[in-house]
Formats: C-alpha cells, sequence, structure tokens
C-alpha cells in the first residue's frame, strides 16, 4: 500500500495489482506516435518502459475511506484475464490484506469502465462478490456496450459474462447515468471516450480536492500530448476531447490527479513547463 494523500477527512491509498511489461507493444498501443516522438517521455518517465517498444505497465486501485465509507475505484486485472495480457496476473487481495483491509469493509466499488484491467477482482472463481458487503457501481453506457455480444467478441471481451454480468443477477450492481454522488466528499463525473461510460471520481472535503482518472489518460506522455491515440480508446475522439477537458479544469482548480496506471502511488499535479506545454509532476502524498 502506498499513501497516496489526504484531503480534509479523506484519505485516498493506492493498492497495486499487478507491474510488469505490457506484452502489446508501445507501437501498437500508440500507432500514430513514431519512435522519435516517444524519446523525450521516455527520458522524462524511465520507469514506464522496459524498452522503447515495451511499456511497463501498472495496474492498480484506489482506496477511499471518509468517515462513513470505505470505497475502492476499480478492481484491478484479477488471477485469470484475457489472453492478450500474457503472463500477468494480479495480487490486488493480498495487497489489499497486508495493509489490515477486510474485503467486507468496503461498502463500494466504483467501477471506472469495464475494460478487464478494472474489474478482474469483481468476482470469485465461483461467481462469489470478492468485496461481499459491497455495491458495485458502473455507468449504464458501459454496461449497454459490453452487453451486446457483438462487441464482446470483436474486442475479446467475452470475460464480461464473468466479471460483470453476475453481478446484476446477484442485485449487486447499480447503475448510474450523468453524475452521481456516492458520497458527500465523493462525486462520478461522466468522463466518455476510452469508453461510452468512462467515469472519473472526484473527491472534495475541506477545500481540497483530487480526480481518479480511471483510463481517460493512460500515459503520463498524453498529458503534453492529448491528442495522441491509445489504441483501447473505443472512441478516439471522444477520448481525446475528454483528455482535454479533464486537463483544462485540473489545471485551472489545482486539482490533485492520480491515475492506476502510472507507477504507484499514481499521484499527481498537471503543471506547465518551459515552452507552456503541460507535464505531470509525481508528487507524494
Amino acid at each position: 500500500m502506498d499513501t497516496a494523500l489526504t484531503l480534509g477527512r479523506v484519505q485516498v491509498s493506492a493498492f497495486t495489482d499487478v507491474t510488469g511489461p505490457f506484452p502489446v507493444k508501445i507501437s501498437h498501443l500508440f500507432p500514430e506516435v513514431t519512435p522519435e516522438q516517444w524519446a523525450p517521455y521516455r527520458e522524462a518517465f524511465p520507469d514506464t518502459f522496459v524498452d522503447a517498444d515495451t511499456w511497463q505497465v501498472h495496474i492498480g486501485s484506489y482506496l477511499i475511506r471518509t468517515p462513513e465509507r470505505t470505497v475502492l475505484v476499480d478492481t484491478g486485472l484479477g488471477p485469470a484475464p484475457p489472453p492478450f495480457f500474457g503472463e500477468l496476473r494480479g495480487h490486488l487481495p493480498d495487497s489489499l490484506a497486508a495493509a489490515g483491509v477486510a474485503p467486507e469493509s468496503i461498502d463500494t466499488v466504483l467501477l471506472t469502465h469495464l475494460h478487464p484491467d478494472h474489474v478482474g477482482w469483481n468476482l470469485t472463481a465461483s461467481a462469489k462478490p470478492v468485496f461481499p458487503k459491497a455495491r458495485y457501481v458502473a455507468h449504464q453506457a458501459d454496461w449497454d456496450t459490453f452487453q451486446n455480444p457483438n462487441v464482446q467478441r470483436a474486442l475479446g471481451f467475452e470475460f464480461v459474462d464473468k466479471t460483470i454480468t453476475p453481478l446484476q443477477k446477484l442485485g449487486l450492481l447499480d447503475l448510474v447515468s450523468g453524475e452521481a454522488r456516492i458520497s458527500d466528499e465523493i462525486m462520478i463525473r461522466p468522463s466518455p471516450g476510452h469508453t461510452p461510460g468512462h467515469i472519473c471520481v472526484a473527491i472534495a472535503s475541506e477545500g481540497a480536492q483530487a480526480l481518479i482518472l480511471g483510463d481517460a489518460i493512460v500515459h503520463a506522455a498524453q498529458v503534453s500530448e492529448p491528442d495522441w491515440r491509445f489504441s483501447f480508446d473505443m472512441d478516439a475522439e471522444a477520448a481525446a476531447a475528454t483528455r482535454k477537458r479533464l486537463l483544462d479544469q485540473v489545471e485551472r482548480e489545482g486539482t490533485t490527479v492520480l491515475q492506476c496506471h502510472f507507477p504507484s502511488p499514481g499521484v499527481g499535479l498537471i503543471v506547465r513547463r518551459d515552452g507552456g506545454r503541460r507535464r505531470w509532476k509525481p508528487i507524494s502524498g
């Protein structure tokens, strides 16, 4: 566990599910970006590269503790991801247990979107909830999209029937549309593009605020290069527009940003470097 930050009455902690080389090469993940364009970001963020064409991916979750609530944002890759994740396997329950966090203590699981590296520990192999006292929350647009068998087959996302659909059958899944308030301090905000129902999680307490990005931005280079298309973005144009809108917002408001694919704890600020271009500035909690 990495304690990411304290915001007024709220504590946010980062938990790693898995870190390792992502089998899909960077040249396929960002097909329009040349090695020369990547060069300054390999220098700036060396711990996100295994080599020039291999992403050292971090997959993690955030635990938000308020005086009244214990909320987990995303459940990681899990123990049995789709084949394109290669040998990567998650260990989020072990990470939580090592920090003394019992699964039963979590009352809400917020799913920023329904890609496999964000829903992997929703359920056990016997289709029981890993977090047995939690309500699971996702956006209606993602549910509608990934319940379509043609979409599932086209994307290789048949995993939805193992990690998402049983939650509804168990009566544990809440689907939201638009903005939704989870508690006095926690708000869901739509951020479509990566998926149709992608959400960010806004936290505010006693004048302090933070935004958990989900996959609205997946690599720190996109802070400086928001037009760089990520191949898993389902709507590239909408994803780029969302990135720009979020970057404008968090820079203007001085909001702390958290990102589960950045090296843990993935907490930082959006600042301007020489020449006026935005950049990612990691900070410790």
